[in-house]
């Protein structure tokens, strides 16, 4: 049975005219022979979760590659945990806990530290990150955990925190009149194939 990879992204957010999530996910071309699911999610607490369950119910995956945009990553962090916390900026700025009873953390099963270097030996500046904060990103990543957990699977999940690519970086260096950090689409598409080609080898291993 063909392995079932889901990938996401977000929808543009505050300034932004096109999140560069989004557009990784829309313009990738995967070539696992995996069955590879896309879907952007709304940045927006309240509508994101119950459309994120049903995709996940939908899909069913065994792998999934969440992915964010950060202002802050000159390389791509792979995250390594995520905790059960969520700030709503939107929502009066509360605090609160993503599942009530849900365990503080998860970690995921997929070794970042390890994924990291791997990628930098193919030439992608990436790195282990153990704090995916505490917003939507962190809140999407908790739930692929958790819904993994419920159905008693292993937590092959991951998020990846991405900088701007380098043709947004351009647009916004001009309009905000400053510098920020980028990869090529193509280095970042490059990082995802070899994410997914490292868990189908892996996979075959096991069977």
């Amino acid at each position: 049975m063909a392995a079932r990879i889901l990938l996401t992204g977000f929808e543009p957010f505050s300034d932004l005219t096109v999140n560069p999530s989004q557009l990784l996910v829309e313009e990738i071309q995967i070539q696992s022979s995996a069955e590879v699911f896309k879907h952007i999610l709304a940045v927006n607490f309240e509508q994101a979760v119950p459309i994120y369950k049903d995709i996940l119910e939908a899909v069913q995956p065994d792998l999934i590659l969440n992915i964010g945009f950060s202002a802050k990553a000159f390389a791509i962090q792979l995250e390594q945990f995520a905790l059960n916390s969520a700030f709503d900026a939107e929502q009066l700025n509360q605090h609160r806990l993503i599942i009530d009873g849900g365990v503080a953390a998860y970690r995921s099963d997929l070794d970042a530290a390890k994924l990291a270097v791997q990628l930098a030996k193919q030439g992608i500046p990436a790195q282990r990150s153990d704090y995916a904060g505490i917003y939507l990103c962190n809140f999407i990543y908790y739930h692929s955990m958790h819904w993994f957990a419920q159905n008693g699977k292993a937590q092959n999940a991951l998020f990846l925190h991405i900088p701007l690519s380098s043709r947004l970086s351009a647009t916004r260096c001009l309009d905000m009149k400053r510098a920020y950090p980028s990869m090529p689409i193509e280095q970042l598409s490059q990082a995802v194939n070899y994410l997914i080609d490292w868990y189908m080898l892996e996979r075959r291993k096991l069977t």
